[in-house]
């Protein structure tokens, strides 16, 4: 969750190639991921859903422009997907773009 939240704000830094104007994404929209993802009731949380409430009321809110609002989607399916995800002793891939940042091997 604050990996993509901290992507999304990093690209207000490359204006015009990152967003095509500054977005006001704040620390109210991940805390906000964060409780929807921590109230759905299974270990992995129905994508879709995550997606949609994402893409149109959280973070897509903000956003009045089409080419953002794809890079948005993109972002989205990029970060919020299993494969990211560790569930049972599948131990989740490492995000795009990490350089292997965080532990290893696990707890």
């Amino acid at each position: 969750v604050a990996w993509f939240h901290a992507v999304v704000q990093e690209r207000r830094t490359f204006i015009p190639q990152g967003w095509s104007k500054f977005h006001e994404f704040s620390y109210a929209d991940l805390r906000s991921t964060a409780d929807i993802i921590t109230s759905f009731e299974s270990d992995v949380p129905p994508w879709e859903t995550l997606h949609g409430l994402l893409d149109n009321a959280i973070y897509g809110g903000r956003i009045d422009n089409v080419f953002d609002q794809r890079i948005l989607r993109t972002c989205l399916q990029t970060y919020y997907k299993l494969d990211n995800v560790s569930v049972g002793d599948r131990p989740a891939r490492p995000l795009p773009n990490s350089k292997g940042v965080g532990p290893k091997g696990g707890p």
